[in-house]
Parts: C-alpha cells; structure tokens; sequence
C-alpha cells in the first residue's frame, strides 16, 4: 500500500519475475514532476506541490534483463489543503 505521511506519497512496488530472475529496473512512465523511482529497489518518493492538485496516472515497469516486462497502471490524486497553501496526496489507487 502507498504511504502519505508528511504530505509525502511514498510507494513501494513489488514485482516477481516468473522465471525467477532477481535482476529487475524499474522506471515511471508520465509521472508527474518530482515523482522519482528508485531503479533498483522500486521505491516511488514524491511530495507535490501546490499547483500539483487534481488526478494523475502513473505508469510503472518492472523489467528483468531478459526483455521481460511488467506493467501496473494507477492514480494519485492530491487535493489542495486549506491554511498555508500546501498540497498534500489524499489518494492513492495502486
């Protein structure tokens, strides 16, 4: 499940490959400003801001080095937080 502590979207993505090969990459497709994968680990980190608020699809790849790929397709969605004008993610649907 995806984490949204401290106005931070943190999600960890788990993919196994079928034949078994430890190696995956990982890598976003249309993500949106400042959202970042960890290549190896599949950990997404992104704290967005303000003008970030609305809907956004996030396209993930998990490949092995066999030209093997995995695709997960979700949305994120950030609303604007009354006060000091931060945003901060209210959804995740991974």
């Amino acid at each position: 499940p995806a984490d949204l502590a401290n106005g931070e979207f943190r999600y960890a993505v788990v993919a196994q490959d079928p034949d078994n090969d430890p190696h995956l990459e990982f890598r976003l497709e249309g993500a949106p400003k400042g959202m970042q994968i960890d290549t190896y680990s599949g950990l997404i980190t992104w704290k967005p801001t303000p003008d970030q608020a609305g809907v956004h699809s996030v396209t993930v790849f998990a490949e092995d080095m066999h030209e093997g790929v995995g695709k997960q397709v979700f949305e994120v969605r950030v609303s604007a937080r009354g006060g000091g004008g931060e945003s901060a993610p209210a959804e995740a649907a991974p």
